[in-house]
C-alpha cells in the first residue's frame, strides 16, 4: 500500500492504523513479535527503527507492547514534504480530527505538540505550530499545556523522506530518573528475551544479571519454569535481591563466578539471555578470558538446541572468544544495533545436538 493510500485509510475506522518506534537494527524481530501479539496485523511500511501497521486491536492493547519504544495512533502520513507543507496540510485537511475526538471523548486532557526531525526535537515557524494547536483545540475538551501534558501529538520527520503525524498512546517514565547507569532500557531487555523464543517450560538464566533488567523482563512475560539470576559482584547481588523483593517477582539472586557455574548441572538450562560487561565503564581485567570462560560454561549448561542470546559492545572480543566454542555452539544470527549511542551487537547462538 502506498503512503498516500494508508494516509487515507487511517480515516476509515475499519481498522486502526499505528506507527511505533523501536531500537534500530531489530526490525525483523519487531515485526515477528507484532505478528504474534496483534490480531490481523498488517505491516504497511518498515523503516530502520519505525514500523507503520494496521490492526484490529485498539490503542489499549498496542500501548502495552513492551518491546516497542513508543507507539502512536496514526493521524497522517506524507512523503517528500517540508515542515511547512506538513503543518499546513494538517491544519487544512482536518479529517483526522474525528480520530482525536473519539480518543479523548469524555475526557479533558491537556496536550502539547512535539516536532521531531531525525530523532531530535526541533522548532518550527511559530505561526505554523500555533495554527495546528488552534486546530486541535476545536476538539471538545482539549486544553494546551506545554509543560505537563496528559497526551502528546508528534510530527516525526524521517531522514528517508517520510513524515508522520500521530497521537502518542504510550507513556514512559524519564529513564534517566529510574534506571541505574548502564542498566538496559526495558524495551531492549524485553526484545532480548523475546528473541530467545520464550516457553513456559524454560529454565532461564542470566549470569550477568547486573541491575536485573533482563530477569525482570523475562518474569514480566510470564513464560518460564524457573528464572535464575546471578552476578559476580556482591553489591549487585544485594541490589538484585532488594529489587526482586520490591517487585514481588519471586526471583532469587545469587553470587556466582560466571566462568565457573559450578552450581548448575550440565545440560540443565534451556535459555540464556545476558548482557556481559563490555569493558566500557569499569576495569574488569582480561575481557577476552571472561568471555571465553563464560561461553565454555554456557555451552556446558545449555540443553541440546538450547538458545544463548548475548548483547555486547565488545564485538571483536566476543567473536574471537566464540571461536573456542564453535564446535558446541552455532552462531545463527547477529543484529548490529546502537545502545545509548554506542555500537553494539546481539548474538543469537544455539547449542549443537
Amino acid at each position: 500500500m502506498s503512503i498516500t493510500k494508508y494516509y487515507r485509510t487511517c480515516y476509515t475506522g475499519a481498522v486502526e492504523m499505528y506507527f511505533s518506534t523501536f531500537i534500530p537494527g531489530l526490525g525483523e524481530v519487531v515485526t515477528q513479535q507484532l505478528t504474534k501479539a496483534l490480531k490481523r496485523y498488517t505491516v504497511q511500511l518498515t523503516l530502520d527503527g519505525l514500523v507503520v501497521y494496521q490492526s484490529n486491536d485498539g490503542p489499549d492493547i498496542v500501548k502495552k507492547l513492551s518491546f516497542l519504544n513508543n507507539s502512536f495512533l496514526l493521524l497522517g502520513a506524507f512523503k517528500g514534504k517540508s515542515n511547512k507543507e506538513v503543518l499546513n496540510n494538517l491544519s487544512g485537511d482536518k479529517r483526522w480530527l474525528e480520530k482525536v475526538s473519539s480518543f479523548v471523548k469524555g475526557r479533558k486532557p491537556k496536550y502539547r505538540v512535539i516536532i521531531s526531525k531525525e530523532n531530535q526535537m526541533v522548532s518550527v515557524e511559530k505561526g505554523l505550530q500555533n495554527r495546528l494547536e488552534r486546530t486541535l483545540e476545536t476538539v471538545k475538551g482539549l486544553v494546551i499545556d506545554r509543560r505537563k501534558p496528559d497526551i502528546e501529538f508528534w510530527v516525526l520527520l524521517r531522514s528517508e523522506g517520510y513524515e508522520f503525524f500521530g497521537l502518542r498512546i504510550t507513556k514512559h517514565p524519564d529513564y534517566a530518573d529510574v534506571l541505574e547507569k548502564g542498566e538496559l532500557r526495558p524495551e531492549l531487555a524485553t526484545l532480548l528475551c523475546l528473541l530467545s523464543d520464550p516457553n513456559p517450560n524454560d529454565v532461564f538464566l542470566d549470569p550477568f544479571a547486573g541491575f536485573g533488567a533482563i530477569p525482570v523482563a523475562r518474569a514480566s512475560l510470564g513464560l518460564s519454569k524457573a528464572i535464575l539470576a546471578s552476578d559476580n559482584d556482591p553489591q549487585k547481588v544485594k541490589y538484585l535481591s532488594t529489587k526482586f523483593q520490591k517487585l514481588k517477582l519471586g526471583l532469587k539472586a545469587v553470587q556466582v563466578d560466571t566462568t565457573n557455574l559450578n552450581n548448575i548441572k550440565d545440560s540443565s538450562i534451556n535459555k540464556i539471555v545476558t548482557d556481559p560487561p563490555w569493558g566500557s565503564f569499569q576495569d574488569i581485567g582480561n575481557l577476552a578470558e571472561l568471555y571465553k570462560g563464560f561461553l565454555e560454561e554456557a555451552a556446558r549448561v545449555l540443553v541440546p538446541n538450547g538458545i544463548l542470546v548475548v548483547l555486547t559492545g565488545a564485538k571483536e572480543v566476543f567473536e574471537e572468544a566464540f571461536k573456542g566454542t564453535a564446535n558446541t555452539l552455532t552462531l545463527e544470527n547477529k543484529y548490529d544495533i546502537l545502545v545509548s549511542g554506542k555500537k553494539a551487537a546481539i548474538y543469537y547462538l544455539v547449542k549443537k545436538i
